[in-house]
């Protein structure tokens, strides 16, 4: 028999630990190993698995209820996905769907990126570029999934390593994720970077685009995103991209613009001020893949 087969029920993250309700003494008052069981031992046992029975919680029940009806969920969205036409947004993810349902037919179709928008005569001309500072600017909705803690943390590796004059973090709030924000600008205070770290809340788009202008780097924190419109609107804008290696966006960042650690992204940053004005052409090119009119021809 092969070593990973089983002959019990499938593992699942619906099956939740029963504790001392599994554990069953028989009639005969005996272990698995035949040893006889004391009457001391069996008490103990008894009292304990009344205990546990009695400190379960309604929080344990409502999750084996939830993850029960996930199970149920993730079936019939498999049987779905099987009888129909699926498109996704990238490899990362038309992988992500294999893994999941098994489902190898998947069409990547990547959303389209308004160009036009952020790459204009002003973003891209080789008199403003000279205007540029050595600013880091990050996008991302304030949001405790979104890790842009650890963009704060890459400011302290850069701040302390004298490399770059700030970082400006452009984001969305809603009001459910306000303690998040309370916690990072009070991490901004605990690390003393309230000189080189600043966030634009709820930015309108000349707003973002006047900070685009000004900055010459792009750096997203998220590990394993799908996609990135945000990075491809920076890279349309000429920002150079500094992306984690792990993910969709690792298919249209080049490499050399790839992360695994801080530490790393530190680094790349560092080389990223002095590119040229000619490799921003070139990043900003390299989404043209991604535009309107290409996104029409993929989907017809």
């Amino acid at each position: 028999m092969n070593a990973n087969s089983r002959i019990s029920i499938p593992i699942s993250v619906a099956q939740h630990d029963v504790g001392f309700a599994a554990t069953i003494i028989g009639n005969n008052g005996r272990d698995a190993g035949g040893q006889k069981i004391n009457s001391e031992m069996q008490s103990r046992i008894y009292r304990l698995r009344m205990w546990d029975c009695r400190i379960q919680s309604s929080r344990d029940r409502n999750l084996r209820q939830a993850f029960n009806k996930l199970d149920v969920l993730k079936h019939k969205l498999g049987i779905l996905m099987r009888n129909s036409t699926v498109l996704t947004n990238s490899e990362f993810s038309r992988r992500a769907i294999f893994d999941a349902f098994g489902i190898d037919n998947t069409h990547i179709l990547s959303p389209p990126i308004d160009i036009d928008t952020f790459r204009n005569d002003e973003l891209l001309s080789e008199r403003h570029d000279y205007k540029r500072k050595d600013i880091i600017l990050v996008i991302s909705r304030i949001d405790p999934y979104k890790r842009i803690e650890s963009a704060i943390r890459l400011a302290k590796i850069l701040k302390n390593k004298n490399i770059g004059t700030g970082m400006k973090i452009v984001g969305n709030l809603y009001d459910y994720d306000f303690d998040c924000y309370s916690k990072l600008k009070q991490m901004v205070i605990d690390l003393g970077l309230t000189d080189y770290v600043t966030f634009e809340i709820n930015a309108n788009l000349d707003k973002l685009l006047s900070i685009m202008r000004q900055s010459k780097v792009y750096f997203h924190p998220a590990i394993g995103e799908h996609f990135g419109m945000a990075i491809l609107e920076a890279m349309a804008a000429g920002l150079i991209p500094i992306v984690p290696n792990k993910g969709g966006p690792t298919e249209f960042v080049p490499q050399q613009y790839q992360f695994n650690t801080l530490e790393q992204a530190a680094e790349i940053i560092s080389c990223a001020f002095s590119q040229p004005y000619l490799e921003r052409v070139k990043i900003s090119n390299s989404v043209n893949r991604f535009s309107t009119s290409h996104y029409i021809k993929g989907f017809q």
